[in-house]
């Protein structure tokens, strides 16, 4: 357990698509993580544009040992834990999040905690009606050591946001305040 309380020193924020216009019976394939190095962990987060009536989106992630050799369809997609069954004890249902109409601006987000492979990437299956997306950004956290410097955002003067009257912001939490 991370004993930072900033985010920005226990997660790397990474943008692994800008937006994307807006379209209907595709699948989009966003940039691969990987899990060799600091982090155990990702949150798939996708900002949402304008979707139309009728549409259906759904997010869902894959997994692999090997890098860019991914299955086709749903073949190496991440199950939901919460479906296990003693038939499919590692859940019966592709782990996804769903849009409908009337999600325009919103976001969708997908935890993969802790798999037990080397790489995951994320797709949006854009069905029926156009969806379009904003960005998608991944949050690798689960830091192995932390504090981490952040990689993917831009960081104010000393690295930390203003804190709020009679707190303290501490760039080091191992230094102390009183």
């Amino acid at each position: 357990m991370s004993l930072y309380r900033n985010l920005v020193y226990a997660a790397d924020f990474i943008q692994i698509s800008p937006a994307v216009a807006a379209g209907t019976s595709d699948t989009l394939t966003f940039t691969e993580v990987n899990f060799l190095g600091q982090f155990d962990s990702v949150l798939f987060l996708v900002a949402l544009g304008a979707v139309t009536a009728t549409a259906v989106g759904t997010l869902r992630a894959k997994g692999t040992n090997t890098s860019a050799s991914y299955g086709s369809g749903t073949v190496g997609c991440f199950l939901d834990p919460l479906t296990a069954t003693t038939a499919a004890p590692l859940g019966a249902t592709i782990a996804s999040a769903l849009c409908f109409t009337g999600d325009s601006n919103k976001m969708m987000a997908l935890d993969i905690y802790r798999p037990q492979v080397a790489y995951a990437r994320a797709e949006l299956v854009r069905a029926t009606a156009n969806i379009a997306v904003l960005s998608v950004t991944a949050i690798m956290y689960n830091s192995h050591s932390a504090p981490y410097p952040a990689t993917g955002v831009s960081l104010g003067s000393g690295g930390t946001a203003a804190a709020p009257k009679g707190e303290y912001v501490v760039s080091n939490p191992n230094l102390s305040t009183t």
